[in-house]
């Protein structure tokens, strides 16, 4: 009877559950990478996700848990990137170790159009709690069913139009189990895929909504697909729900502190699967390893304001030293979007430059009280709000005026910001 039972839940268990080489994390909005190798850098700096996840069973301590650690990174000069992940998978008694190895390439087809490649390779390494066995003999049931050891691969690809994304990958691209095992029959690395596909709408300048798509097909388990919608708060706080078919609905919450952030989602009971009728806990803690802006506590938020508008990153413009006094500072950038304040084709006079509009309307303020008059507008291809002085298509003109609010005390680093149609 217990050889029954043991066989009964490999199979119910195990075998459904681990033929997903990645488990089912809830998190799955921020880290693509954890679905698809082909996501390493995608955001650009490194970053290092640490995941873990429990099913609560009641009076059952042995109830399913996993996590990983991710680690992943552009590579410094290049259009390439790296990726680690290590990660453990405890079900009943039977437990799974696993570490791999991720390069992921990007191949640009414009500004705002990429396509990206990744391959994961590494090692599994499985395990049983004798513990947990009544009958240590019950291990023949085990070495007969699971390998020890396997090798484990993954293989994705994805495209990006700027805030869309559509990714395809293969998780399983080496069979985990044993010869004798029914799944060994006939596997097809191509036959156990996830489709995924999101968009990043902004409601507003500081509120975005970020639906998530997700279908997986294995080849020995039914098909599913995932729903979710986060909105995201100044990427400082983010809630959001996700459905997941035979699963039921999670809930989840996060928030963000400099390079930190901490998120926790709840899995809701439901009675739909045997399995999974029961709740569940996630937590995901994310370091972002990029450089802090600094901030001086002993200057003013004037100073302050006047120090980060003047401060303008990742522009793909020309940008001349300010040891060079005899040329004029031009940058140039191509027109994009249709934003209502979205910046025409023309030169302007730049005072200031912001993320956020609310920052860029103080400065108005302030340069309304100076009798300086100035606008706002928005460039699409940088995200970035500008507050001007002048502007005009005449070059000689927009000169003559970037010169004169040069000369003022406050404003000697004034630009001239040229806007140009997309070639």
């Amino acid at each position: 009877m217990k050889k029954i039972i043991y066989i009964f839940l490999f199979n119910l268990i195990f075998f459904k559950a681990w033929t997903q080489d990645v488990p089912l994390y809830i998190h799955t909005f921020n880290n693509f990478y954890l679905q698809n190798p082909s996501m390493a850098g995608y955001d650009g700096h490194g970053i290092i996700f640490l995941t873990a996840h429990k099913q609560i069973i009641a009076d059952r301590e042995d109830a399913p848990q996993f996590g990983t650690i991710t680690f992943h990174s552009p590579i410094r000069n290049s259009r390439s990137a790296i990726g680690l992940a290590a990660s453990y998978f405890k079900r009943s008694f039977l437990n799974t170790g696993g570490v791999s190895g991720t390069f992921a390439h990007r191949i640009d087809l414009d500004e705002n159009q990429h396509v990206r490649f990744g391959l994961s390779v590494g090692y599994n390494s499985n395990s049983v709690d004798i513990s947990l066995l009544d009958n240590p003999k019950d291990l023949y049931y085990y070495n007969t069913i699971v390998k020890k050891s396997t090798m484990n691969g993954q293989f994705g690809i994805s495209y990006q139009l700027k805030k869309f994304n559509l990714g395809l990958s293969f998780p399983r691209l080496f069979n985990n189990y044993s010869a004798d095992s029914t799944s060994s029959k006939g596997f097809y690395a191509v036959k156990n895929y996830i489709l995924m596909t999101s968009f990043k709408f902004n409601l507003s300048h500081e509120l975005s909504f970020q639906p998530l798509i997700y279908y997986r097909s294995y080849q020995y388990a039914t098909t599913q697909f995932e729903v979710n919608g986060i909105f995201n708060y100044k990427d400082k706080i983010w809630t959001g729900a996700t459905f997941r078919q035979d699963y039921g609905m999670s809930i989840m919450l996060g928030v963000k502190a400099n390079n930190l952030s901490i998120s926790y989602a709840y899995k809701i009971p439901n009675a739909s699967q045997y399995n999974y009728a029961n709740p569940a806990h996630e937590i995901q803690l994310a370091l972002h390893l990029k450089k802090p802006k600094k901030h001086d506590k002993n200057i003013t938020d004037n100073e302050q304001q006047k120090i980060d508008s003047l401060t303008v990153k990742n522009l793909p413009e020309q940008d001349i030293t300010a040891t060079d006094t005899t040329q004029p500072d031009v940058r140039e950038v191509t027109k994009e979007g249709g934003h209502p304040l979205e910046l025409q084709v023309n030169h302007y006079v730049v005072v200031g430059s912001f993320k956020f509009e609310g920052n860029a309307q103080k400065l108005i303020k302030q340069l309304k009280a100076s009798k300086i008059g100035s606008k706002v507008g928005y460039n699409t291809t940088n995200q970035r709000f500008y507050v001007y002085t002048y502007n005009s298509n005449d070059l000689k003109r927009t000169l003559e005026n970037y010169n004169l609010m040069r000369a003022k005390p406050g404003f000697e680093d004034t630009w001239i910001l040229k806007i140009v149609n997309r070639k």
